[in-house]
């Protein structure tokens, strides 16, 4: 299948700036994040609008959220929701700018599958350096159309969770990945 270029990939998300379409799978990845005692910093890179990050400022008393997306109106609605120094205009170019380990988790919904091979790896690589304790993907194990590369994310360490989970919305199989610090 004809691949997009990158800068065609990002020029469609830029404008992008959708609800929640993986349904409980947020609800499945906060939780996650809201039980672990030592979750108390959180990034999402491709925050979107916010809406993940809010969840876990309401779910969580004291955690700090942060967050990047590559969509200028995207982040603007996080701003107005109560994000406005929390979240950032970015791509995988600005993670370098973040303070080593200053994230105790990272995560990402449905961003890393949307890039080829070696932004993945690049980003991954960032997301390692920001962060002291863990990173979880949640990211399409099933090639839809050409926005979707289908990833193994073991290659960089990560440990594939046993359930995977189908959008009601577009029909795509995502699936949790783990990748824990000296684990």
């Amino acid at each position: 299948m004809a691949r997009p270029t990158l800068e065609k990939i990002k020029e469609f998300y830029k404008d992008y700036d959708n609800g929640w379409i993986l349904g409980d799978l947020h609800y499945l990845l906060a939780k996650m994040l809201v039980e672990d005692p030592k979750v108390k910093k959180v990034f999402e890179f491709g925050c979107g609008n916010g809406k993940n990050l809010m969840l876990l400022k309401e779910l969580k008393d004291g955690i700090i959220v942060g967050g990047m997306d590559i969509s200028p109106s995207a982040i603007h609605r996080a701003k107005v929701r109560g994000l406005e120094n929390s979240v950032m205009v970015g791509d995988e170019t600005k993670l370098q700018f973040i303070p080593k380990y200053y994230y105790d988790t990272a995560f990402t919904v449905s961003v890393l599958d949307h890039l080829p091979l070696d932004i993945t790896a690049r980003v991954i690589s960032e997301l390692k350096d920001i962060t002291m304790y863990q990173i979880i993907l949640v990211e399409a194990e099933t090639e839809k159309n050409e926005m979707y590369w289908a990833h193994d994310y073991t290659e960089w360490d990560f440990k594939k969770l046993p359930d995977n989970f189908t959008s009601a919305g577009d029909g795509v199989k995502y699936r949790f990945w783990i990748w824990r610090r000296n684990a």
